[in-house]
Parts: C-alpha cells; sequence; structure tokens
C-alpha cells in the first residue's frame, strides 16, 4: 500500500515523462491487483471459519 501511495503522489504531481508515468500507472495496477487477491484471500478464509463455526 506503501508503493502504491507513492505512485499516486508521483503521478498526481504531473511533473513525469509520459513513458515514466505509464510505467508507473502499469506498476500501480499491478499492486492493486495484488492487493486485492490478497483481501479476497481473507474474506475468503474468514467465510470458511465462520461457516465451522456455525457448523
Amino acid at each position: 500500500m506503501d508503493r502504491i501511495e507513492e505512485i499516486t503522489a508521483r503521478l498526481s504531481d504531473g511533473n513525469l515523462g509520459i513513458d515514466e508515468s505509464v510505467a508507473l500507472y502499469e506498476e500501480g495496477v499491478k499492486l492493486a491487483a495484488f492487493c486485492d487477491e490478497k483481501l479476497k484471500d481473507v474474506q475468503r478464509k474468514i467465510t470458511l471459519l465462520r461457516e465451522k463455526e456455525n457448523g
């Protein structure tokens, strides 16, 4: 998340060239997808634990 925030700040500054902007954007998209998948994994684990609790 820290890296995504850094990327967002750098892109928001508007002081980057197009190539660097695109590279940072691509990196941000990949990181966001990674974080989203981790969140989904945790949500699945929580669901399984709740199902086991409820029998």
